[in-house]
């Protein structure tokens, strides 16, 4: 067990934040790809273009998130 910013995260915990962390990325990246294609054929909004690209951003920035936490505290 490892204590974390007041608390304590065992390594299947830590696995499990991460795996869900990439699996929302990847989603974010279908959607992103899904959304651009509808945009493409008219079916999707400049809105909703921004809406996905905004979603795909917050993905990546947590999944580096949670990697430079990892990092920071050594964990694998």
């Amino acid at each position: 067990m490892t204590r974390v910013k007041g608390g304590t995260v065992s390594k299947n915990r830590r696995r499990k934040v991460l795996k869900e962390a990439e699996q929302q990325l990847l989603l974010a990246r279908r959607n992103m790809d899904a959304t651009q294609d509808m945009y493409t054929s008219g079916m999707a909004s400049d809105k909703d273009v921004l809406q996905a690209k905004q979603e795909l951003a917050s993905a990546e920035a947590e999944e580096r998130r949670i990697k430079e936490i990892f990092s920071i505290y050594h964990f694998s």
